[in-house]
């Protein structure tokens, strides 16, 4: 069970003292007030630490996700690399950030050893994600987190999604096996389209970036799916991958298995 935080008046004032000061440090106009920010700044008023430790320490029995279970599961604790920033989260929530270039900036080699001392406090190992920079130019680490689970990393190790980025795998489906991968060009329509002004997640939902033909003989089988479609696949036994999407206004589901060379 979690432990109770109790706040006094005295602390509050603190607090907000802390704060205060923070926002109207020599260096700071002009710099944004992000979320992460926040939390760092608040845990320093309040307790004098940073955000991580006292999330271990107060909050280590809440989960921000429910996690799955199995060979193939996520990791609770995630260093999740996007860009030029690198994320710390435990079960899928945020605990801090390397934040490079600002005034809270954290060396890598210090965020990964307070990802090795959550990780051994939850009885568990670190595992390292390089995030697609599918964000554009303006971005929160709120929007990383959503991203990383957008694509399946809260709930899988290494998600269908993550097995089609990497080194062309062999893929099965209707008794036809072939080497498989993302698209090639995938990565600059995507950039073309968030460049233009389009949100990110309709992007995600909507821009095809797998586009396996499994066709046999005279039967045609030209299949086409966006990140989101793969981010939501399911492991329905090991190595056996549900992709639902919609076409038309129907539903279809479509197994893959994969063969993961080791």
């Amino acid at each position: 069970m979690a432990l109770q935080a109790t706040i006094t008046e005295k602390q509050l004032k603190k607090a907000a003292k802390y704060l205060n000061g923070e926002l109207n440090a020599p260096g700071r106009a002009g710099k944004p007030v992000t979320h992460a920010w926040l939390l760092e700044s608040l845990c320093q008023g309040f307790y004098g630490k940073p955000y991580g430790e006292v999330r271990a320490t107060l909050f280590s029995g809440q989960h921000g996700v429910e996690l799955n279970s199995g060979v193939n599961a996520a990791s609770r604790v995630l260093l999740l690399s996007y860009g030029g920033e690198t994320v710390l989260t435990l079960n899928g929530e945020y605990v801090c950030s390397q934040s490079p270039g600002s005034d809270m900036e954290i060396p890598f080699s210090a965020l990964s050893a307070q990802a090795a001392s959550i990780a051994n406090q939850q009885g568990c190992t670190v595992s390292q994600v390089e995030l697609p920079e599918l964000l554009g130019d303006e971005w929160e680490i709120d929007d990383i987190l959503e991203l990383a689970g957008k694509l399946g990393y809260f709930r899988y190790e290494k998600p269908f999604v993550h097995l089609l980025s990497g080194t062309p795998l062999t893929v099965i489906y209707g008794g036809v096996a072939q080497v498989e991968s993302l698209d090639g060009d995938h990565m600059d329509a995507i950039r073309c389209d968030i460049d233009s002004g389009e949100p990110w997640r309709d992007v995600f939902e909507r821009k095809l970036v797998w586009s396996p033909d499994f066709s046999k003989g005279f039967t045609s089988c030209e299949l086409f799916f966006s990140y989101g479609e793969l981010g939501r696949a399911e492991e329905i036994r090991p190595n056996v991958w549900r992709v639902t999407a919609r076409h038309s206004g129907q539903t279809f589901e479509y197994d893959f298995e994969v063969i993961v060379r080791h």
